[in-house]
């Protein structure tokens, strides 16, 4: 990471979000009695959120819930276990590529030379 550029600080914020995806995507769900998605794993969901500086729940209800707005209402309902799993992957997705967005332009110019 050094040749391209890479700060330590960098570095370590690059690896925090590698951490944060790999716990992210090791969180699994179960179905209740009412068909709705709860996290199998809490303690692992309490890693991702403190990587992710953010509160456990905030994470459960991401994952878990969907919230329709039309207009001024708005109107929250549970995700069954897949479309919960299908929000997994998209977050995943977003964080992996959010980090890597500003370090592009460095890789780049080290390929080209």
């Amino acid at each position: 990471m050094t040749s391209v550029g890479i700060t330590d600080s960098e570095r370590k914020e690059i690896l925090k979000i590698v951490a944060a995806v790999l716990y992210l995507g090791n969180i699994t769900f179960t179905e209740d009695d009412k068909e709705q998605a709860q996290v199998a794993d809490t303690e692992t969901m309490s890693w991702f959120a403190h990587l992710i500086q953010c509160e456990p729940a905030s994470v459960k209800q991401a994952l878990c819930s969907r919230t329709i707005s039309s207009g001024s209402k708005r109107a929250s309902t549970y995700a069954c276990p897949q479309n919960a799993a299908g929000v997994r992957l998209s977050l995943s997705l977003s964080l992996s590529l959010s980090e890597c967005s500003p370090m592009s332009s460095r890789f780049e110019y080290v390929i080209d030379g």
